[in-house]
């Protein structure tokens, strides 16, 4: 893990979010405008990515000390006039309903009890407009070793389908060996892009 010392404010999106990013601005290049959500924002490397493409962007975390460093991160840099840091619970966001032109949750739902993946993910439905885009990644585990919150195969495809929404894209990592408390499992990274009808 990265310290605060070698946080850089530039740093570019992560490999498999910036793959399925460079897909959605080709199949839907009109959703790219207006304002986005970025859920999970952490230390706000994709918020501040978003806002280089000239959108209007608000980095959502729950932690106070991630979110003190985005702010340090991002003042002073030519997108800082657009983006914005709210501490809040994905499952319980206060934005109006259809606030949001497109929503953005990378690899943040193994942070989130299972229990609330749906609630967490119909929040962030709630808040997004008619038409408007979701990209949401997180980690797949075959089995419910190790990081007991990780997506179940195809859980994130079939949400959304239940829901109504068509998938735009689909992706799925390769699976890879990764150390979790004291096992090791084989997880990989999956995401959906999908339009609110």
């Amino acid at each position: 893990m990265l310290s605060k010392s070698t946080f850089v404010p530039n740093l570019p999106p992560h490999p498999f979010f910036e793959g399925m990013f460079e897909v959605l601005s080709e199949k839907t290049p009109l959703a790219l405008r207006g304002k986005w959500l970025d859920a999970g924002c952490g230390t706000g490397r994709h918020t501040r990515f978003l806002a280089r493409l000239g959108l209007m962007v608000t980095g959502v975390d729950y932690s106070e000390s991630e979110l003190m460093e985005a702010d340090r991160l991002t003042a002073g840099t030519p997108e800082a006039s657009r983006v914005s840091f709210d501490r809040q619970s994905l499952s319980l966001l206060t934005y109006s309903d259809g606030y949001f032109d497109g929503v953005i949750c990378n690899e943040v739902l193994h942070a989130v009890p299972r229990s609330e993946h749906q609630i967490t993910l119909a929040s962030l439905q709630r808040v997004t407009k008619p038409g408007g885009i979701h990209l949401v990644t997180g980690y797949v585990t075959e089995r419910s070793r190790g990081h007991s919150n990780h997506l179940y195969p195809y859980e994130l495809r079939n949400f959304y389908i239940k829901a109504g929404w068509p998938i735009v894209s689909e992706f799925h990592g390769k699976p890879h060996a990764e150390v979790c408390g004291e096992t090791v499992v084989q997880r990989a990274q999956s995401g959906v892009i999908a339009l609110r009808p």
